[in-house]
């Protein structure tokens, strides 16, 4: 093959990319609500095989054309995504939870011959705003005989929380 015809080969080739136009997560969003995940691209001509969605690395959505259905969805503790709402280039996660929080990443790639893929992250933290949950405690009497008596000068609570980040500390006053 000559210089010349490897030179075009290379340019044709290398004409059809696939490129990720706009990757937009929220870096913060608050326990309860709703936030939107997009990733739109261009597929340069080619065809489009598949997008994906990771919190971590756990695949929880997936968008295939040629399928029926055109959607799966996994499930991944925390991740629950409005199907109506979610089409190929954006999805939107709802009921969010602290075990929300991770990084999110999304996959797009392209029909044979190329397979090509394009990949981008960000990590979402979800928060529970301070002063929005109040630990309630209630006190349960036991019978004592009046020979005894109940002197408690301090209460200890351990207490264990599962999944999420650390959002921040409120100090006491």
């Amino acid at each position: 093959m000559s210089t010349a015809m490897a030179t075009l080969y290379l340019i044709v080739s290398n004409a059809f990319c696939l490129r990720l136009m706009k990757f937009k997560i929220a870096k913060h969003s608050i326990v309860g609500n709703s936030t939107r995940l997009e990733c739109k691209y261009d597929l340069q001509g080619e065809q489009l095989y598949t997008v994906k969605w990771y919190r971590d690395t756990q695949e929880f959505y997936r968008f295939l054309p040629r399928e029926s259905p055109e959607i799966q969805m996994f499930k991944v503790m925390g991740v629950y995504v409005d199907q109506k709402q979610s089409t190929a280039e954006s999805i939107v996660l709802r009921a969010l939870e602290v075990e929300s929080s991770g990084k999110y990443r999304c996959e797009v790639s392209v029909e044979a011959p190329s397979f090509q893929t394009v990949t981008n992250y960000s990590v979402l933290t979800v928060v529970v705003p301070v002063g929005s949950h109040k630990l309630e405690v209630n006190l349960i009497s036991t019978p004592t005989s009046s020979t005894q008596s109940l002197n408690i000068n301090m209460i200890i609570f351990l207490c264990t929380i599962a999944g999420g980040y650390i959002t921040g500390i409120e100090r006491s006053r």
